[in-house]
């Protein structure tokens, strides 16, 4: 049986050590981040807000990051080494990444190198949605309709070599949420 005395003496000394400890503040709840790592490859995405208005353009930031000790080269698609995903969660609305079949060398030196957002991908004309796909490309910024959208950053190169190579392919994504 615990005494109120005991008891009340405990709750003083937590109340003290809790006091004397300082509370981590809470994290940002508009941004949103996801990270991903393969080897000694990572990649970042991150979007300042989680929820944006279909009128705003859509910031969202990446970076590809080595962690190697020294420079490396790199192979991958002259389309660049991140492509960028957008896909509709729940809706028809798919934009997956894309590049070129080339093979290009790229230097990798150790640490962040940021990323600038592109899109890339391909539809058919016959699809139900073209009109929006075409509205989609022409726009040079990120704007969404109504809806949760996930966006995903994928990393696709070898490191070493020249393409062929066992590849190294990370993938992070983020959610975000555009309202009317």
């Amino acid at each position: 049986m615990i005494r109120p005395f005991a008891l009340a003496a405990a709750l003083l000394v937590l109340a003290a050590c809790s006091a004397d400890t300082p509370s981590p503040s809470p994290a940002d709840p508009g941004h949103v981040a996801a990270v991903a790592r393969q080897g000694l490859v990572e990649i970042r995405i991150a979007s300042p807000r989680v929820t944006w208005r279909m009128e705003e353009a859509i910031v969202v930031e990446a970076s590809l990051v080595y962690l190697g000790q020294a420079p490396v080269v790199a192979s991958g698609s002259g389309s660049g080494l991140v492509g960028f995903s957008v896909v509709q969660q729940g809706g028809p609305l798919r934009m997956e990444a894309g590049g070129t079949s080339d093979c290009v060398r790229y230097q990798l030196r150790p640490g962040p190198q940021a990323v600038a957002f592109s899109k890339s991908g391909g539809f058919s004309g016959d699809d139900p949605n073209a009109a929006f796909y075409r509205a989609f490309f022409a726009d040079p910024d990120l704007h969404l309709p109504p809806g949760r959208w996930r966006i995903t950053a994928h990393v696709d190169l070898v490191l070493g070599q020249e393409c062929g190579g066992e590849p190294t392919d990370p993938s992070a994504s983020i959610e975000i949420v555009v309202r009317p």
